[in-house]
């Protein structure tokens, strides 16, 4: 039996979203959460209210859980190759990546308030199989199949560091930039690339 999924990438964003700026609200009073179209927040009336302004950047990329059944007790996570591409343009613009998974095995128990794992992608693959499935238990004991170059699971205390240490500030336009870069660096190949489709990250601005 293969593992499935009961929510797609979007509605786990939602619940990302409220878990990330909790955690980070305790060292920053201005947090700003986007889903980046060019035509909306990289459009000249968004550039004209960031006039002046440096952010720091956080790159997050939403993991659907899978599980054999509902109610299981674990959760499966795939950490697609394309992933580690972004990771890779996001480090050179000094964006740190997240992976964030709702620790739900259910659709009944994905609540606002759901327990998430969080993990740092870094460049790199993993041999000829680059893609990584990382098995985690709803309670959050048991995490198995991280390898390089994932990090994880984060605490708290970790996610506060790598945000304080290892997001370079940059002006809007610089941030814009890198959006753009690791954007298409997280789309399939061929064709498809053209077509714009693939694995989307929204982004955490911190004003600076």
């Amino acid at each position: 039996m293969k593992a499935t999924s009961f929510v797609n990438e979007h509605s786990v964003e939602y619940v990302l979203v409220n878990h990330l700026v909790a955690m980070l609200s305790q060292e920053h009073r201005s947090l700003i959460p986007i889903f980046f179209w060019k035509t909306r927040e990289g459009s000249r009336t968004a550039t004209q209210g960031m006039l002046g302004q440096h952010v720091r950047l956080l790159t997050v990329f939403a993991r659907r859980p899978k599980v054999l059944q509902p109610f299981a007790q674990t959760v499966l996570m795939k950490v697609n190759s394309t992933l580690f591409d972004a990771a890779g343009a996001a480090t050179d613009y000094g964006s740190p990546v997240l992976a964030g998974i709702p620790r739900s095995s259910s659709l009944l128990n994905f609540t606002f308030d759901v327990a998430c794992s969080w993990f740092r992608l870094l460049p790199g693959h993993c041999g000829a199989n680059a893609d990584v499935e990382i098995s985690v238990s709803v309670d959050g004991s048991v995490t198995t199949g991280v390898v390089a170059p994932v990090e994880g699971p984060l605490d708290t205390r970790e996610i506060l560091r790598i945000a304080r240490l290892d997001a370079t500030s940059m002006s809007w336009d610089k941030a814009v930039e890198a959006i753009i870069e690791i954007r298409r660096s997280s789309t399939t190949d061929g064709y498809w690339r053209f077509r714009g489709t693939g694995y989307r990250p929204f982004f955490l601005l911190i004003p600076s």
